[in-house]
C-alpha cells in the first residue's frame, strides 16, 4: 500500500482524485487521520480471536470522523463483512495492525472485489512516518508541496483560519522533508502542486509509475469533482485557480516560511532580520492563534453539521487524530 501525505491544502485531494480516476487505485474519499489510535486499539486486542480483533476494532472506526466524513462524501460505510474477507482470503501471513489497517481501506470501497493498489490521504501522517515506516515495510509515500504563499490563502478561504499560523504549521510540517527522504529512501515521490497543476498528465503519470500500476492515459475523462472546499467548491477536473499565484507581500508570513521555502526550490524575499523577528512575533501571539483556529473549526463544522453533531465531530477528530486547530 501507499501513503499520499502532505502539508493541508497543498494538492492532496486533488492528488488522490487523479489516481482514483487512472484505475487500478484506490484512496478513500475520506483521510483516516487516526492510525495511531488505531494502533493502539489493536493493541488492545492483538491476542484475542480474529472475530473479537475485527469487532473491536470495527466499533471503534465507526465512531470516528472517517466513517461520518465517508458517509458524507461517498454515501458509503465501512463493510465489516469485506475487512473480514480481506484478511481470511487475500492476506497472507500473520495478522497484524498493518493487515487489519489495509482491511479497513479494502472494506471502505464500494466495489471490494476489484484487486487494486490501498492507499492513504492523511495529511497529519507527515508528522509519524517513523512509526509507518515500523509497521507498513513495504509501503510507498507520495509527498506533495505547494508554495506557503498559496497554501495560506487557499487555508484563509477554505476555513478561515489564521494566516500567520498556517504559515508557520506548514514551514514546521515541510522542515523534516530532508530527513522524510533520507528515512524512506527510494520508497518516497516528490510532487510539486504547481507542476500537477500545469503538466497533469507528465505529473500523474510518473506517480503511477512510481505505484507500479499501468498507467491510463484517460484517466483525467473520469475525474470528478476535485475541490469541496473555498470559492472553487463543487468544481470538476483540473483548473488554475487564478486568485493564487501572485503572491503579494507579507512581513510576518514571508519571514515565516522563507527558511523551508528555500529547500523546495519556492524563492521567497526574506532577509534574517524578518525570519528572527517574524518567529518572535509567532511565539507570542501562538497561543491566541491557536485558539482562534480551534474556533474557526468548530464554527465550520457546526454550519455544516448541526450544533451537537459539529461539536461530537470536532471533539471526536481532535480525540483520536492528536492535532488541535485543524488540518
Amino acid at each position: 500500500m501507499f501513503f499520499l501525505i502532505g502539508a493541508p491544502r497543498s494538492g492532496t485531494k486533488l492528488l488522490r482524485e487523479c489516481l482514483n480516476a487512472n484505475g487500478g487505485i484506490f484512496i478513500p474519499p475520506a483521510e483516516t487521520e487516526f492510525y495511531i489510535s488505531f494502533k493502539k486499539n489493536f493493541t488492545k486486542v492483538s491476542t484475542r480471536n480474529l472475530k473479537d480483533q475485527v469487532d473491536f476494532l470495527y466499533r471503534f472506526v465507526c465512531q470516528t470522523p472517517y466513517a461520518t466524513f465517508l458517509k458524507l462524501e461517498s454515501n458509503h460505510r465501512v463493510c465489516r463483512d469485506s475487512w473480514v474477507r480481506y484478511l481470511t482470503e487475500d492476506w497472507i501471513g500473520d495478522v497484524n495492525v498493518q493487515a487489519h489497517f489495509e482491511a479497513l481501506l479494502y472494506a471502505s470501497q464500494f466495489d471490494p472485489s476489484q484487486k487494486v493498489l490501498l492507499g492513504d490521504k492523511s495529511p497529519s501522517y507527515m508528522q509519524v512516518v517513523d512509526v509507518l515506516l515500523s509497521d507498513f515495510e513495504d509501503a510507498k509515500f507520495i509527498f506533495i508541496c505547494r508554495d506557503p504563499r498559496d497554501v495560506v490563502l487557499s487555508s484563509s478561504r477554505a476555513w478561515g483560519k489564521s494566516k500567520i499560523r498556517t504559515a508557520k504549521k506548514w514551514a514546521a510540517l515541510n522542515a523534516g522533508l530532508p530527513a522524510l527522504i533520507s528515512k524512506c529512501n527510494s520508497n518516497i515521490h516528490l510532487v510539486k502542486y504547481e507542476n500537477l497543476i500545469s503538466n497533469p498528465d507528465k505529473t500523474v503519470e510518473s506517480v503511477v509509475q512510481f505505484l507500479g500500476v499501468p498507467y491510463d492515459d484517460a484517466w483525467h475523462k473520469r475525474l470528478g469533482i476535485t475541490e469541496n472546499l473555498g470559492g472553487a467548491k463543487g468544481r470538476r477536473g483540473i483548473f488554475k485557480p487564478e486568485q493564487y499565484f501572485h503572491h503579494p507581500k507579507n512581513y510576518i508570513i514571508d519571514g515565516l516560511t522563507a527558511d523551508v521555502a528555500s529547500q523546495l526550490r519556492y524563492h521567497i524575499d526574506s532577509n534574517f532580520s524578518q525570519r528572527i523577528i517574524s518567529k518572535l512575533f509567532y511565539s507570542v501571539l501562538s497561543f491566541p492563534l491557536a485558539f482562534f483556529d480551534i474556533f474557526r473549526m468548530f464554527y465550520f463544522d457546526v454550519r455544516k453539521m448541526g450544533l451537537w453533531s459539529g461539536v461530537k465531530f470536532r471533539v471526536s477528530y481532535y480525540l483520536n487524530s492528536g492535532k488541535v486547530g485543524g488540518g
